[in-house]
C-alpha cells in the first residue's frame, strides 16, 4: 500500500514517465507559452499596459538616432536621467535592432517580437536549470507548468523591457554556476561570468543577484581551484570565449569603475550627475521620487502597519503581481481568487519543510538554488520595507515582478521540494492539479477579464 504513495529507496532516481511522452510534454509546453507570447506582442495595446513599455520604447530610440554605446548625457536624453553613469545593453541592442527592421514593421511589434525570442530563452534556460536538479520527468514538466502559466511572467515576457534580458541571464547564470559546481570545468565558470557580465550592463538591480551567488560561488571557486588552470592551457572554445568577456568586463569597468571613482557609488542618483536643476525639469524617475518625498510630512502623523500585518499585505501584493497582470493597466486577483494558488504553495513549502527537508538539502544542487533565492527574496522585502518607511506609502515600487530573477529557482525548489519521494501516481496527480489550477488561473482568465481596451487594432504594418 505504501508503494502507492511513496518510491522505494531503488527508485528515487526513476525518469517518471517514458522519453517520448515526455518531450511530446516539453514540446507542447514551449508552443504554448509561444502561443501565449505571440498573442500578447501582437494584441496587446502597444505602450498602454506592460510596466514602463512606453519609457523603453523611446529610450531605445535613442540608440536608434545615433550610434553611441556609452552615450554622453544631452537635453534629448534628460528626462530619461542620467545615461552615461547608467547601464545600457538592452536598450542599445534593440534600438540597434531597428536597424533590421527592412520591411517597415510597426516597430513595437517588432521589438516585442525579439523580446518573445528572449523570453523563450528564459523559458529554455529553466528546463535546463530543472535538468541539473532532478532527473524525474514529471517533476521538470510541473516546472514548466507553473512557469508557463502565470500571466505577469507571459505579459512581461512579450513585451518591451530590460526586464527580459535580465531574467534570462539570470536563470542562465544559475544553470552553468550549478554545471560549474558539478563538473568543475572553466568553461562553464567562463559562460557564469559571461552572462554575468550581461545581467550586470542591463539592470543595475542585477547587483544584489550578484551578490547573493558570491555567497555560493566563493567556497566553490576555492575547492575547485587546482582545476582552473592558467590562461596557456586555454582550450579553443575558451580562447574564442575570452575577448568576449574582456569587451563585457571593459564596458562593465566604464559604468561600475567610473563610478565608483567619480561618485564613490556604483549607481549614483540624478542629482549627483546632472545637479538638481536639469533632474527636476526633466527627468521623470526624479520628479516622482521628489513627490513621493514632498508628501512624507503629511504622512507622519499615520501609524505605520504592524511589521506582520505589512508581511501579510506584502505577500498579497506580490502574489497579484505575479499571477495577475499589474501595469499601467491591471487585471487583479484578490486573495480569494488565488486560494488554489495559495494552498499549492503552501502544501508544497509543508512537505518541503517536514516531510522532505533532509532529503532535498542533501542535494548540493538544491541548495545552491535555495540559499541565493531566499536570500534575494528578503533583499527585495527588505529593500520595499525601507522604502514604506522612507515614503510612508505601501505599495511604491513593489512589483511581483521583481522577483522574476529568482522566479525559476522558486518554482523548481517548490516543485523538488513537494513531490520528491512520492510515487509516480502521486507526482502525476500533483502535475495535473497544478495543469488545471493554473491553466484556469492564467490566460482562460485574461480571455475571460480583459477589456475591450488592452486591444490594438491587428496591424502588422
Amino acid at each position: 500500500m505504501l508503494n502507492f504513495f511513496f518510491e522505494e529507496q531503488n527508485q528515487r532516481g526513476e525518469a517518471g514517465l517514458n522519453q517520448r511522452l515526455f518531450y511530446f510534454g516539453i514540446a507542447s509546453l514551449f508552443a504554448w507559452f509561444a502561443f501565449q507570447l505571440l498573442y500578447y506582442a501582437i494584441k496587446i495595446t502597444y505602450g498602454g499596459v506592460a510596466p514602463d513599455e512606453y519609457e523603453h520604447y523611446h529610450l531605445l530610440k535613442l540608440y536608434y538616432a545615433k550610434w553611441s554605446i556609452l552615450m554622453d548625457d544631452t537635453p534629448s536624453s534628460y528626462p530619461f536621467g542620467p545615461r552615461r553613469t547608467t547601464v545600457f545593453l538592452y536598450h542599445f541592442l534593440m534600438g540597434n535592432l531597428l536597424h533590421l527592421n527592412l520591411f517597415k514593421m510597426n516597430e513595437y511589434l517588432f521589438l516585442r517580437l525579439f523580446n518573445v525570442v528572449i523570453g523563450m530563452g528564459t523559458l529554455f534556460f529553466s528546463y535546463k536549470l530543472a535538468g541539473e536538479i532532478t532527473k524525474n520527468r514529471l517533476i521538470i514538466l510541473t516546472v514548466l507548468v507553473v512557469l508557463t502559466n502565470l500571466m505577469m511572467f507571459s505579459l512581461l515576457s512579450s513585451s518591451i523591457t530590460y526586464d527580459n534580458l535580465t531574467n534570462c541571464m539570470a536563470v542562465a547564470s544559475f544553470y552553468y554556476l550549478l554545471k560549474f559546481s558539478k563538473s568543475g570545468e572553466r568553461y562553464a565558470l567562463m559562460l557564469f561570468v559571461g552572462v554575468t557580465l550581461v545581467g550586470l550592463i542591463t539592470k543595475v538591480t542585477y547587483l544584489p543577484l550578484l551578490a547573493v551567488q558570491m555567497l555560493v560561488l566563493l567556497p566553490l571557486f576555492y575547492r575547485r581551484w587546482s582545476q582552473l588552470s592558467f590562461l596557456h592551457k586555454l582550450n579553443f572554445k575558451e580562447w574564442i570565449l575570452l575577448p568576449l568577456l574582456l569587451t563585457l568586463l571593459f564596458f562593465n569597468s566604464a559604468i561600475y569603475l567610473r563610478n565608483l571613482v567619480l561618485y564613490q557609488t556604483l549607481d549614483p542618483s540624478c542629482e549627483q550627475v546632472l545637479g538638481s536643476e536639469i533632474c527636476g525639469g526633466a527627468a521623470t524617475s526624479y520628479k516622482r521620487d521628489q513627490e513621493l518625498a514632498e508628501q512624507v510630512e503629511a504622512k507622519k502623523l499615520q501609524a505605520l502597519m504592524p511589521l506582520p500585518h505589512y508581511l501579510k499585505e506584502y505577500f498579497s501584493l506580490t502574489m497579484q503581481g505575479i499571477l495577475s497582470i499589474r501595469g499601467h493597466m491591471t487585471i487583479g486577483k484578490n486573495d480569494a481568487m488565488m486560494s488554489k494558488e495559495y494552498k499549492l504553495l503552501l502544501a508544497s513549502l509543508l512537505i518541503l519543510l517536514l516531510f522532505n527537508f533532509k532529503y532535498c538539502f542533501k542535494n548540493t544542487q538544491f541548495n545552491l538554488l535555495f540559499f541565493p533565492a531566499v536570500a534575494y527574496l528578503l533583499i527585495a522585502f527588505t529593500h520595499n520595507y525601507l522604502t514604506y518607511l522612507k515614503f510612508r506609502e505601501f505599495g511604491v515600487a513593489l512589483q511581483g515582478r521583481y522577483n522574476f530573477p529568482v522566479l525559476a529557482n522558486v518554482v523548481i525548489i517548490l516543485a523538488y521540494g513537494g513531490m520528491s519521494r512520492f510515487s509516480n501516481w502521486i507526482k502525476w496527480g500533483a502535475l495535473l492539479l497544478t495543469t488545471y489550477i493554473l491553466l484556469k488561473g492564467n490566460f482562460y482568465f485574461f480571455l475571460k477579464n480583459v477589456p475591450s481596451n488592452w486591444f490594438v487594432a491587428l496591424s502588422l504594418w
